[in-house]
Order: structure tokens, then sequence, then C-alpha cells
């Protein structure tokens, strides 16, 4: 089954929806550094936020978006230094060194901050209804990436609509309900 895309600037956000936010879209709304790029992103999705706040329209948290985005938030932390300070080696020694320990404070302070928007539970990565052999199909096929795969299949069984600007998601179906602002998913 296809998945449905919509604009977020046209979309009319009700309580009755359930939205589960990409890795993207917090990135966006809770950057690491302040150059962070996809500034015209960050403005959209900061005003879509705003009104689906204003809406009391549900979010939740897939576990697989957490550990996405602490992922993201130290590589582009990293990369930042690097560009600042110079090479520091690889990114393994960036975290072993003295530099990462405040990024690390500020990452799990935006954390607790993402939680704070969201329904109290957190999505279970798994459930027993959970269709692997498709995430995996669409893993060795080059579709998408393994946790976009995974946080769709959470979506079509938990029912949620998925608010991403990741154009990888126009390449694979999971029948879900995508609201975004990037025009390459239409």
């Amino acid at each position: 089954m296809p998945n449905r895309f919509f604009d977020a600037d046209n979309y009319p956000f009700s309580t009755k929806d359930k939205l589960c936010f990409d890795t993207n879209i917090w990135l966006y709304l809770f950057p690491p550094t302040p150059s962070f790029g996809g500034h015209k992103w960050v403005v959209s999705y900061s005003k879509t936020f705003k009104k689906i706040r204003q809406n009391r329209v549900p979010i939740v948290l897939d576990v697989s978006v957490l550990s996405e985005y602490l992922n993201q938030y130290a590589r582009i932390e990293w990369e930042a230094y690097k560009k600042t300070q110079g090479s520091c080696g690889s990114f393994k020694m960036f975290r072993s060194s003295r530099y990462f320990a405040p990024v690390a404070r500020i990452a799990a302070f935006s954390v607790s901050k993402i939680i704070a928007q969201c329904e109290p539970m957190l999505l279970p990565t798994i459930k027993t209804e959970f269709d692997i052999t498709h995430i995996l199909d669409d893993y060795a096929s080059v579709k998408c990436d393994f946790t976009d795969s995974i946080l769709a299949e959470n979506c079509r069984i938990f029912g949620y609509k998925l608010v991403t600007n990741d154009a990888d998601f126009s390449q694979i179906d999971y029948g879900i309900d995508i609201i975004t602002h990037n025009s390459a998913l239409f």
C-alpha cells in the first residue's frame, strides 16, 4: 500500500491525529550548533510545530529516533569542531576527548526537552506484528536506511502520521500518512 503525502502548510492538524516526528524534524527544532544548516527548514518546521502545539496534537517518540538524534547531534558537533579547531582524529577519538563531555550534556538536555514535548510513552522499536522482512528488503534494495524503515513500520503498526523532511520516504511504501514541507516527497 503506498504512502500518502500531505503538505504541512495546508494540513488541518487536530487532536485526533497522532504524530511521530522523524529525527530530522527534531534536529531542526533543537539544533546542535548555531552553524547547523537547513535554516529554511528550521523556520518551516518551527511554524508547523507551533501550529501542532496550539492544536494540542499528540506527538509520540520512537526510541530509534532518540538514538539517531543523539548520534547525529554528536556528529554535527564533531564536524563543527573539526572546522574550527582542526582535525581531532576520528569520531570515536572525539567522543573520548575532553571536548565531547559538554556536547553530551547539551545533547542530553535537548533530548529531555524533546521528551517533554511528547506523549509520556516512547514507541517500542519492535512489536509482535513488526514486518522485519519488509524492512530488510527495503534496506537490501538501498531504498532507505534501516532506521527509516523501522520508523515507518512503527507508524504503520500504531497508526501514527509521520512528520519528516526526508525524501527517502518517497522510495518506500508502508501505507502511512506523511506530513512534510519537502516538495520532493510529493
